[in-house]
Formats: C-alpha cells, sequence, structure tokens
C-alpha cells in the first residue's frame, strides 16, 4: 500500500500509464536520444584514442588475478571495484597491453547504458522531451570527470542498479519473490562495484520506507547490506591501514567542506566564477527546500537527495578534498534525476528557447572542458609510458630490481609496483623499443634508459629486506647523518638492500627534486624522483645495493641533502 506522500505527490504521465500510452513521437525521441548517447561515445573514444594505463587501473591490471579470492575481495584504496577487476582482467587474457580502444569499451559501454536507463527514467517521472534530452547530454560530457579515461565502471554499474530497484519498489507493493531476487541481486552487483553502492542500498531502503513498503522489501535490502558488512569486516586490517579511509574531519566541519565542493563543482561545470556559482547554488537550495516545504518532492526525489548527501559526506569525512571528478560522476545524474521532472515541459517557445540556450552553452563549455582533461591525461600517459616500457623490457632482460617497489613518483596514485610489472611480463608482455633516428631522439633515449635503470633500484615507496648500513663516501658527518654543502651530494656506497631517511632543503620546497646517480659496473644512469615532503619531514629512500655500487643524491635546485641511517665510517675507515 502506498503512503501518503506517495499517493499525494506522484502525478501519472503517460509514460507510466503502460507502453500503449506513450506519446507520439516518442519512438523518434528515443532515437534522438540514442544517436546524442553514440555521438558523445564516439567523440570521447576519439580524444582517448592516445590515452595508456593510468593511476587506478594499475591495481586491477598488474597486481591482481582471477582465480585468487583474495584478490577479488581486497580493497582498492578503500573500495571494493570486484567489476571493474573481472572487466580489466578478462581484457588483459584477450587483448594483453593493448589500451585502445579495448580498455576504453567497458567505460563506453556501461555508461552510454546508463545514460539511456537515465533519460528513459526521466521522461517516465514526467520530464519534459526537451530537458530530458539536455540533461541526457550534459552527462555524456561532463568536463569535471577523470573516469572518462578510466576502465572504472562502478559508478554507472551503482547508479543504474540504484534506478532499477527504485522502479521496482515504486510499481510492486506487493512483490513476488522473483522481485525480491532482482532487487537483492542489483543491490548486491552496486555494493561489489564502487562505495557509491553501499550509498544507493541506503537510498533504496529509506525510498521502501516512504513508500510505505519496508516490510515488503526489507529482505534484499538486508541481504545487500550484511553482503556489504561482512565484506568491510574482512577486510578492516587493510582498510583502517589506507590513506583512503582516515577520517580527516569533525562532524561540525563537514557541512562547509561539502558546501565548498559543491560550489567548486559548479564553477567548473557552467565556467562561472566561483563567487557567482554562490548564488547559482543558494538559489538551487532554496527551490528544493521550497519543493519540499510545500511537499511536492516525491519518495525519489528524497532517497535520490540522500544518496547524494551522504555520498558527499562520506566523501569529505575520509578526503583532503573532494575530487571534482567524484562529484560530477556520482552526484550530478542523482542531482539531474530530481531537477529535470520539476522543470516542466516548457511547452511555450521563449521557455524551450532559452531551456535549449542554457543547455546548448553548459554543453559546450563542458565538451571543451573535457577535451582539455583528456588532452591533459594523454600527455601525462605519452610522457610515462616509455620509462613503464623501459623498465618491463630491463625486467624481461634480467636486471636486477628491489620488489614491492611502487612507481609512485612516475605513475601517481597507483598501487603499481614492480613485482606487479614483472606479473606482467611474466605474461608474455615485452614492449617493443622505438628505432632511434635522431640525436634529440637518441638523448631522449637516454633519459628513459637512465630513468627506467634508476626507478628498478630506488623508491620512496615500498619495502626493503636487509639491514646493512651504506657508508658514507663523500660527505660531512652531522650527529649521526651526513649532509651536503648547498649544491653538492651525497655519495654512499651501498652493499645491500637498505633503506635511509633523507630530507631536502631548496628554495623550490614543494617544487624540488631528489637527483640518483646510481654507479655500477654497467655504468652510471641519473633519475629525478620527485620531492614531496611532508610538513618538512625526511622521507625513506630504499635502495637495492650490491657490489661495487655507489648512489650519488643531490638536490635540484640546489640545495642541501641531509641523509640518516649510514654506516659512520667511509670505505676503508
Amino acid at each position: 500500500m502506498s503512503s501518503g506522500l506517495e499517493r499525494r505527490h506522484r502525478t501519472p504521465t503517460p509514460l507510466l500509464a503502460g507502453r500503449t500510452a506513450r506519446p507520439p513521437g516518442f519512438r523518434h525521441e528515443a532515437l534522438a536520444a540514442l544517436a546524442v548517447v553514440v555521438a558523445g561515445a564516439l567523440v570521447v573514444a576519439w580524444w582517448s584514442r592516445n590515452l595508456w594505463f593510468l593511476t587506478d587501473v594499475w591495481d586491477h591490471l598488474a597486481m591482481r588475478r582471477l582465480g585468487d579470492l583474495g584478490d577479488l575481495l581486497r580493497p582498492h584504496r578503500g573500495h571494493w571495484q570486484l567489476s571493474t577487476t573481472l572487466q580489466t582482467q578478462a581484457l588483459h587474457q584477450v587483448f594483453g597491453m593493448d589500451y585502445w580502444p579495448w580498455y576504453h569499451l567497458p567505460r563506453a559501454v556501461a555508461w552510454g547504458a546508463f545514460s539511456m536507463l537515465f533519460w528513459w527514467y526521466l521522461r517516465r517521472r514526467g520530464a519534459g522531451a526537451l530537458p530530458a534530452l539536455g540533461a541526457l547530454a550534459a552527462i555524456n560530457f561532463l568536463s569535471t570527470s577523470a573516469f572518462f579515461a578510466s576502465p572504472h565502471i562502478g559508478t554507472p554499474i551503482s547508479l543504474s542498479c540504484f534506478i532499477g530497484a527504485a522502479l521496482l519498489i515504486e510499481e510492486r507493493p506487493e512483490p513476488s519473490w522473483g522481485h525480491r531476487l532482482a532487487v537483492a541481486a542489483m543491490l548486491t552487483w552496486a555494493v561489489a562495484s564502487s562505495t557509491l553502492g553501499a550509498v544507493v542500498v541506503a537510498g533504496v531502503g529509506l525510498l521502501a520506507v516512504l513508500e510505505g513498503t519496508l516490510r515488503k522489501w526489507w529482505p534484499p535490502i538486508a541481504a545487500a547490506s550484511l553482503i556489504y558488512a561482512a565484506w568491510f569486516l574482512s577486510q578492516a586490517g587493510l582498510l583502517f591501514g589506507s590513506d583512503y579511509a582516515t577520517v580527516r574531519r569533525g562532524v561540525p566541519e563537514l557541512p562547509l567542506a561539502v558546501v565548498i565542493s559543491l560550489n567548486e563543482f559548479v564553477s567548473d561545470l557552467t565556467r562561472l566564477p566561483p563567487n557567482a556559482t554562490w548564488v547559482l547554488l543558494a538559489g538551487g537550495t532554496a527551490w528544493l527546500a521550497t519543493l519540499l516545504v510545500r511537499r511536492r518532492l516525491t519518495p525519489f526525489d528524497i532517497a535520490a537527495v540522500t544518496v547524494a548527501a551522504l555520498y558527499l559526506a562520506g566523501s569529505a569525512l575520509v578526503r583532503q578534498s573532494l575530487s571534482r571528478g567524484n562529484v560530477s560522476m556520482n552526484v550530478t545524474p542523482l542531482v539531474l534525476l530530481v531537477v529535470v521532472p520539476h522543470l516542466g515541459p516548457f511547452r511555450r517557445r521563449w521557455a524551450a528557447a532559452s531551456a535549449a540556450a542554457v543547455f546548448g552553452a553548459l554543453l559546450a563549455c563542458n565538451a571543451v572542458g573535457l577535451r582539455s582533461s583528456l588532452a591533459d591525461r594523454t600527455a601525462w600517459a605519452q610522457s610515462i609510458r616509455p620509462v613503464v616500457e623501459r623498465m618491463a623490457t630491463l625486467i624481461d632482460e634480467g636486471e636486477p630490481y628491489l620488489g614491492s617497489l611502487q612507481i609512485y613518483d612516475l605513475v601517481s596514485s597507483t598501487q603499481l609496483d614492480l613485482d606487479g610489472l614483472a606479473s606482467l611480463v611474466a605474461d608474455g608482455w615485452v614492449p617493443e623499443r622505438p628505432v632511434t633516428q635522431t640525436a634529440a631522439e637518441e638523448l631522449t633515449d637516454r633519459t628513459i634508459e637512465d630513468d627506467a635503470t634508476v626507478r628498478l633500484k630506488a623508491s620512496f615507496y615500498g619495502s626493503a629486506e636487509g639491514s646493512v648500513k651504506p657508508r658514507v663516501v663523500d660527505g660531512t658527518m652531522d650527529r649521526g647523518c651526513v649532509t651536503n654543502e648547498a649544491g653538492a651530494s651525497v655519495r654512499l656506497a651501498v652493499a645491500a638492500p637498505t633503506e635511509i631517511r633523507v630530507s631536502v632543503e631548496s628554495a623550490a620546497d614543494r617544487d624540488s627534486w631528489l637527483v640518483v646517480a646510481w654507479t655500477d659496473e654497467g655504468g652510471t644512469a641519473v633519475a629525478s624522483l620527485e620531492w614531496r615532503a611532508l610538513s618538512g619531514r625526511a622521507r625513506r629512500l630504499l635502495l637495492l645495493g650490491g657490489d661495487g655500487i655507489e648512489v650519488e643524491l643531490r638536490a635540484a635546485p640546489a640545495g642541501t641533502v641531509r641523509v640518516c641511517g649510514v654506516d659512520r665510517h667511509r670505505p676503508g675507515g
């Protein structure tokens, strides 16, 4: 039985009345919507054609295996992303390391399918043809989204499952066990695909409460909740050891953090200055509050707004700052699902023209922003690719390396380590080196070779076995540590895998680099590791070491390097 809120505020539309009552021209609308989705997918695919593996995808690609249950359950940066792991591993089995278009396709297909469901549900809820089509175009070109460049498919899966479960709960006040199983499957798939899925389960539970049918629908909601709780508890050691599950703010700080991030997102979305978008954000909030006071919001509206609010609050609680990409992909569709049906059909010509102008402007500025974002990511991918490929080639050729070293300074925000890279080599990946044709390219080749060689043997991230301290070759001892004069180098003889503590002081502060020169029987290789000191503290540097190896450390721009954890005696002393 429907609640009073539902009976009063659901407004039947031709689409809600059934298939036979579809309005004239609906088939043409559907074809237009499909054309928008296909066009958007093709444009984004073309803009992404020179992308390569970046950031998060390495964890799913190199650090996990399909037959290992622990790999399938292990959190990725604090999230359960089983769907992304399965599809990435499947693609690797079939297409190897051939990134485009194969690793781009799952994202394009998943987001395209969700976009069509999003449009259909808007029309079903009474949204006008023009607003629904405009909203569809907008979510296909969100400029703030980084995930168009990633195989991550958890967001479209979770959002699709939210719509599917909501539809059944709205339309089936007396569900069969088949309906309950369908909702249980959707909610379980959602929680196993992204953290948004856990919030979706809460939203679906709230929807059932508002519809007055929770006693009919509690089994699938409880089942999905228990599955996620069991996963969370089983992975608690990894989750609470992660930087992505650390509470960074107190509850009183949350509202301001969420509002500031939302305003930054609106500014980026509209290309208006932040001072101007405060007016838009305040106006939109006041409008939603007015609808709530006037009891114009439906149960689905309230559930969708709640899901968005819970996601934003949870993200603000554990992150230093909210990612605009996360806000864009996870929150924007939910907000549009609430707002667009209340805009009306725009029957007057001036209203339709105004709406078309607004949606057109938003589409244009977002398309430009998306193009710029993808261009930046392509440049990043093309800069790191040759070094990663050369590292893989050196491993294949038998070059020693220190396992479990994360390649963080090169491929930022990843969980790729050298053991994972070696596993890709063991699976048959041996990149072909490009043929050098000019002196300039030869210099670039030399730089790539040096960078790859050093990164196999030195890193700020990972673990080193062995307790042999390096010996000082050149540097001044100072209270148990060795330092250099500004601009000079600290030279160490490294006989075995070890770790030292390094601090760098230079005029550039955050923009400084630690230059590492590695000398062994093969010669000298030089690489620059990005220096990201935390509050001026020293950082751990791991070194492979071996007979006859010397390591030289200096700061760039010129500065002072201080190294602790070394032997006080010089070689032969």
